[in-house]
């Protein structure tokens, strides 16, 4: 069975820069800091930390299912003051898209102008 992992990044001053889950958190750790940021167009926390050494990786619990880990995720985030991935994706979708996703999900015809 999977193992989710929620991890920490913290600088050597102690102070916590970011949150995340993962099933691979040492892979992970690589893809923040050895990557450029925009690697073959990964998610926007890919090279976020890019060429930085001064970061250690703290490994805080492991959860059987993602959805678990991604809410402890959230509340570690929303403890230490980040922005919350939860408030992330709300963002990322306007009405008027989540609309139209909605709607090309149930099968509605799109206008004539997508043929």
């Amino acid at each position: 069975m999977k193992k989710y992992y929620v991890y920490e990044l913290m600088n050597l001053m102690g102070s916590i820069e970011y949150v995340g889950e993962s099933i691979n958190p040492y892979k992970r750790f690589y893809s923040h800091t050895k990557y450029k940021p925009g690697y073959k167009n990964q998610s926007p926390s890919y090279g976020k930390f890019y060429g930085r050494c001064d970061l250690v990786m703290n490994i805080v619990n492991e959860f059987e299912s993602k959805k678990e880990a991604f809410h402890y995720q959230c509340e570690l985030q929303k403890y230490y003051g980040l922005e919350t991935d939860g408030e992330r994706m709300k963002r990322v979708f306007s009405n008027e898209c989540r609309e139209k996703l909605r709607n090309a999900k149930l099968g509605i015809k799109r206008g004539p102008y997508k043929k």
